[in-house]
């Protein structure tokens, strides 16, 4: 019974949400210059033709050196087929799933197609929107070091290459590679295989997108540049164990991903986004409840897991994220001084757990836990 009422409100907002974005956009009458393409890209390797030439430059003892750049002429690119792409920033690549997990994938993304009400959810990426992730990579030059994965996923090979590829290595250390990024890459990356949902993997540095919605990419590229601003991911991925910290990362990828859409598709962000949110914001919200009826089974010794009610539930939601951000508010201002790393972090768990201790103090007078009421 909770568990349909939780879809009956999912399914609720979804269908309110795409009522009122429903006339917002049409994938079918955009611009086809909404997402542009240089007449050139210079690659490293590509499954397209290309063309080679000459590149002299002089090095620092004025010598000349020559090399052979591969370019490809974007518009004699077929992106109806399967294809790769490397360039000295991102890898983009197109290929589809062994069959028995492409049928299993579109069953199982069926939740996925009800909650947004599109049969695009999980789809697959079509010629015009892999030409659109294309151009997305290619003019945000502030995407680096990324591997975007359409239509497919390779979790064994991309571990390998968490193990044995320089850069990877460089980035995080091998304990957090062995732990974080293999149950990551056989976890998540094979259980996104076989919903056909999009994921990206920090410590892999991998997107993987099945849905051919542009808005839905454009997420798993921008929680890519969220991990961008630090020099090793483990730890931030780590923080999505605390639900503030996930619902934070959440919307930083929303929020990068309007920068990569065009004006045309800026709809997508109410239309598809906020409804995923949504489902993050929910999941949250039921983690804050069970952690207060064990909290009051333990205190009270209910046989059983006592009913908590919403106000109490909405209590926890509440403080928890406010805590959050009044230490991320205390750890910005303590950066913007530069003040060292080490203080900077203690500032913000200074400034979360007085928030939460604060609120609690003033709270449990207004909405008591059921444990709180023993004491009391």
């Amino acid at each position: 019974m909770v568990k349909l009422k939780s879809l009956a409100v999912l399914a609720g907002l979804g269908a309110a949400i795409f009522t009122l974005n429903s006339f917002s956009g049409n994938n079918n009458t955009k611009d086809e210059k909404s997402y542009p393409l240089p007449s050139e890209i210079r690659v490293i390797e590509t499954s397209f033709p290309y063309e080679e030439r000459k590149k002299v430059s002089v090095n620092e003892n004025r010598a000349d050196n020559t090399e052979i750049e591969k370019i490809v002429k974007t518009d004699s690119i077929d992106f109806s087929k399967n294809f790769y792409i490397k360039t000295d920033r991102y890898n983009l690549i197109k290929d589809e799933d062994w069959l028995p997990s492409r049928a299993v994938g579109h069953v199982m993304a069926m939740p996925g197609r009800l909650l947004f009400w599109d049969w695009n959810y999980g789809w697959g990426q079509d010629e015009k929107k892999s030409k659109a992730i294309l151009s997305m990579l290619e003019n945000n030059e502030e995407i680096k070091d990324l591997t975007v994965r359409l239509n497919h996923n390779e979790a064994f090979y991309d571990m390998w290459r968490m193990f044995t590829e320089k850069d990877l290595k460089e980035r995080n250390n091998l304990f957090a590679r062995a732990t974080l990024g293999t149950l990551a890459s056989l976890g998540n990356e094979v259980w996104a295989e076989f919903s056909r949902g999009s994921y990206y993997n920090p410590l892999t540095r991998t997107a993987v997108c099945y849905s051919n919605i542009e808005s839905i990419t454009a997420h798993e590229i921008g929680h890519h540049k969220d991990f961008q601003r630090f020099d090793s991911d483990w730890e931030y991925m780590l923080s999505r164990a605390f639900p503030p910290s996930m619902l934070y990362q959440e919307w930083q990828a929303s929020n990068n991903a309007t920068k990569f859409l065009s004006n045309d598709d800026q709809w997508q962000f109410n239309r598809y986004l906020i409804p995923a949110f949504l489902t993050y914001i929910l999941a949250t919200y039921k983690t804050s409840k069970k952690i207060l009826q064990e909290k009051a089974k333990i205190s009270n010794r209910f046989d059983k897991k006592p009913e908590i009610h919403p106000l109490q539930t909405l209590r926890h939601f509440g403080t928890l994220n406010a805590g959050f951000y009044a230490g991320m508010g205390v750890y910005n201002s303590m950066s913007s001084s530069n003040l060292q790393e080490l203080v900077t972090y203690g500032g913000f768990v200074g400034g979360m757990i007085g928030t939460i201790l604060t609120a609690n103090l003033i709270l449990r007078e207004i909405i008591p836990y059921k444990h709180e009421k023993r004491r009391l």
